[in-house]
């Protein structure tokens, strides 16, 4: 009589509850697989509670595992592209501009005024027997004056004039298609034997080297 894991399935249909299988991975359809697969082989455990715990440690052991390689199934790509990127080149410049204005106006004031006074005062009388005015004194007054200005004005401008020119440019080239280190029917090739991994088939193998005995 074969104890096989179908049959102890069809018995405790809770065996499998405890399997840890990577998120996106239909558990109904693992489940089956496995069962369907496996019908003909005798399994190690016997005893379903025990058998279902081993089940629920084999899986969380292998978990990590099996989640990197189902990811490997999801990737979105070119199979006949072996070159696929984009290359940025980004270069940033500045430039500072400085003026150093460093200017001294001077000024030199010279000025003379001069004063040069003259005048003249003359007194006069009547005799008296003539109604005529005569000179009786005469006085004059004058000299010469001069007043000078002269100095200096100075005034000086200084400072400092900046201005910066900055800024970025980037450049973004896209990369894709066959460069020629692979022809693209080998690419074909390794595509379809990617084509031809199942995960469910693969995870199935390793329950069977793990519970069954592989004795036909």
């Amino acid at each position: 009589m074969i104890l096989s894991i179908l049959s102890l399935y069809e018995y405790n249909p809770d065996l499998f509850d405890q399997l840890q299988l990577p998120t996106g991975m239909d558990r109904t359809l693992q489940i089956e697989t496995i069962c369907a697969e496996l019908a003909e082989l005798d399994v190690l455990y016997s005893d379903p509670d025990m058998l279902k715990k081993l089940i629920g440690i084999w899986s969380a052991r292998q978990l990590d595992s099996w989640e990197k390689l189902f990811a490997t199934t999801q990737f979105e790509y070119d199979p006949i592209a072996n070159v696929d990127g984009t290359t940025t080149t980004q270069r940033t410049y500045g430039k500072i501009n400085t003026r150093r204005p460093d200017l001294t106006h001077q000024r030199t004031v010279n000025l003379t005024d001069t004063d040069t006074p003259g005048r003249t005062v003359t007194e006069a009388v009547k005799g008296y027997n003539s109604d005529t005015w005569a000179d009786s004194r005469k006085n004059t007054e004058s000299g010469t004056g001069s007043i000078a200005h002269s100095g200096t004005d100075t005034y000086k401008d200084t400072g400092t004039d900046v201005s910066q020119d900055s800024g970025t440019d980037t450049e973004t080239v896209t990369r894709k298609g066959n460069i020629g280190v692979t022809t693209t029917q080998a690419m074909i090739r390794e595509e379809r034997d990617i084509d031809n991994f199942d995960m469910y088939l693969y995870i199935c193998d390793a329950f069977k080297n793990q519970f069954c005995l592989q004795v036909y």
